[in-house]
This record gives structure tokens, C-alpha cells and sequence, in this order.
């Protein structure tokens, strides 16, 4: 058996935010979820990012070129679980009823600054865009 640094991919302990979960935003969940667990890094997934209104959506893209922006926070082996469980309420996902939820949490290969890959947790945007605005930047700090 190796020593692996990675989290196995069916339990990502790795959580990649784009929108108000990241740091410098005002939202209380935010605070929770940095004082909570470990800020790693800024890192990028696939997809289109779109302003709502009242905050961003990520929608999966399959055009490696389009990239949103975020962060990557290490959730605590302690407290994954029940932290992620607040996450889903914050985020509108019900995992029992996901095509009703808001957001939809997911498993992405996040890309770090040195190009490397880890497996995370993202809430993928779940609802009709509508007269969602495209975000060209893919960066919610940058729209």
C-alpha cells in the first residue's frame, strides 16, 4: 500500500468555492467555512461562470479552455461531515431531491497554479440561467 496524497476520489476532503463562500466575501458561512477548515490555494475548474443576481453560478463545461476562478479549502476529517451538511442547507442542495436543489454538490478535478489536480467538492449551479449574465472572466471577484 503507497502513501497517497490525494483524497480518494468518492470522498474528496478538498472543497473548491467560487462565489460567496470565498474569502473577503460577507457572508457568515464564508467566516464559518474559514475558520472551520484550511485555506489551500487559489485553483481553477471547468466550466462557465454566471452572475445571477444574487450570486454566481458554475455551470460544468466541457471546453478545457473555459475555466472559472476560486479557491480551494481542506475541510477537517473531524468536522467534514458536518460542516458539509451546513454547506448543503447554504447552497440549497438536498441530496435526496437533487433535482429540486438550487445547487447540485458535485466532484471536479480541481487545477492548482503549478498545474496539479486534486479531486474536490464544487456546488454546480442547478436552476434555468434565464437572464443570467455570462461572467467572462470566469472570476466572481472580476465580474
Amino acid at each position: 500500500m503507497g502513501h497517497r496524497d490525494t483524497p480518494r476520489d468518492n470522498d474528496p476532503r478538498l472543497l473548491f468555492v467560487y462565489g460567496t463562500l470565498r474569502r473577503g466575501s460577507d457572508s457568515l458561512m464564508a467566516e464559518r467555512l474559514a475558520s472551520e477548515a484550511t485555506y489551500v490555494g487559489p485553483a481553477t475548474v471547468p466550466g462557465v461562470l454566471y452572475d445571477t443576481g444574487r450570486f454566481p453560478g458554475c455551470v460544468p463545461s466541457a471546453d478545457p479552455e473555459q475555466r472559472v476562478h476560486g479557491e480551494v479549502f481542506a475541510l477537517h476529517a473531524d468536522t467534514a461531515v458536518a460542516l458539509l451538511t451546513q454547506l448543503d442547507q447554504y447552497e440549497g442542495y438536498a441530496p435526496d431531491a437533487r433535482y429540486g436543489s438550487l445547487f447540485v454538490r458535485a466532484r471536479i478535478m480541481v487545477r492548482f497554479e503549478d498545474d496539479s489536480e486534486q479531486a474536490a467538492w464544487i456546488y454546480h449551479y442547478n436552476e434555468p440561467l434565464g437572464g443570467a449574465r455570462v461572467i467572462p472572466s470566469g472570476d466572481w471577484m472580476q465580474r
